[in-house]
């Protein structure tokens, strides 16, 4: 029995999407998505992740249709909890396991080694200026949001969130 309530050792946002996306620019809308929402998460336990996994995958029940689930694993230099650092990785997740033709029905994003924002050490040579700026303007992002609700402002990637009709 624990007093108080421990941080998660892995943060995932996935979804099943209603009709299958093709399009690289619909998917990586959200999984973008997914990323900020996985960052949010991280900074309202205080946490900051050493590993993103990107997944996407096909409908399983659709046997006479090419399957596919690709997923891929990228570590940072420096944990974070940007959302601006986190969708940039996922994109490029994305990007290397895309496969162009396939309808993808499911994807989504998991923040792994997980550790408090409090216990990591940073580089001696690392570039403060740019994660201090990354930090303040996720910090508005999460203010504004708290303030107005949810999606009231978010990144230009993560597009309308409205899923097109498929090809």
């Amino acid at each position: 029995f624990e007093a108080s309530a421990s941080s998660k050792q892995s943060v995932c946002n996935s979804r099943s999407f209603a009709k299958e996306i093709y399009d690289i620019k619909e998917l990586s809308e959200q999984i973008a998505k997914f990323a900020v929402m996985t960052a949010e998460k991280l900074r309202m336990q205080k946490s900051v992740c050493q590993r993103l996994t990107v997944f996407a995958a096909t409908n399983r029940f659709h046997e006479d249709e090419l399957q596919q689930y690709g997923h891929i694993s990228l570590p940072f230099i420096e944990p974070t909890d940007s959302s601006l650092e986190i969708v940039r990785a996922a994109r490029e997740a994305l990007g290397e396991i895309f496969v162009r033709g396939v309808g993808y029905k499911k994807a989504g994003v998991i923040a792994t080694k997980i550790v408090a924002e409090s216990d990591v050490m940073h580089s001696l040579f690392e570039d403060t200026s740019t994660s201090d700026r990354e930090h303040r303007i996720t910090s508005a992002l999460d203010i504004i949001n708290s303030t107005f609700g949810a999606g009231t402002i978010k990144l230009a990637v993560q597009g309308s969130g409205k899923i097109k009709s498929s090809s």
